[in-house]
């Protein structure tokens, strides 16, 4: 009887156990796929407010609507980076009439239309740095290079 119990036993786990790995695997492998919250703004920095982090950028081509321009207002918080030129800057970099594109998400807790920005570049024309002035090359006086005779052994 005591065999009959066990045997038992065993068959329905080694029946409930494929059950369970797939219908594990079923819910596990399905993709939850919410929108992203973060938007590309490309625009025209309008102003610039350092003392509340505050910018508004004016709208490029993406948010045009019916051939108006639009004023977004964006806030840069104190973890945002901001490039200019491929070199990372701050918020005090910023310019009225930069090129700028930022990736920002709605703000939530706003009863206006803003924006929080992550991350900010800006593109602006200027004259490329100058090259370093190296001055001329130390020598030492009676001082001959010699040859590297490493090579010539082989």
């Amino acid at each position: 009887m005591m065999e009959r119990v066990s045997n038992r036993k065993r068959r329905w786990r080694a029946a409930l156990a494929p059950a369970l790995t797939a219908a594990c695997l079923a819910a596990g492998c399905t993709r939850q796929s919410s929108p992203s919250g973060y938007e590309v703004i490309s625009g025209t920095v309008g102003e610039v407010h350092p003392e509340t982090g505050q910018l508004m950028v004016r709208s490029g081509a993406a948010w045009v609507d019916s051939g108006k321009e639009r004023a977004l207002a964006c806030l840069l918080t104190g973890d945002a980076e901001v490039y200019v030129n491929d070199r990372f800057s701050g918020f005090e970099a910023l310019q009225v009439g930069d090129a700028i594109e930022v990736i920002a998400y709605r703000d939530p807790t706003s009863q206006a239309e803003r924006f929080v920005v992550c991350f900010a570049y800006v593109t602006r024309l200027e004259p490329p740095a100058p090259p370093p002035d190296l001055g001329p090359p130390a020598t030492q006086s009676g001082h001959q290079p010699q040859e590297s005779t490493a090579c010539a052994r082989r």
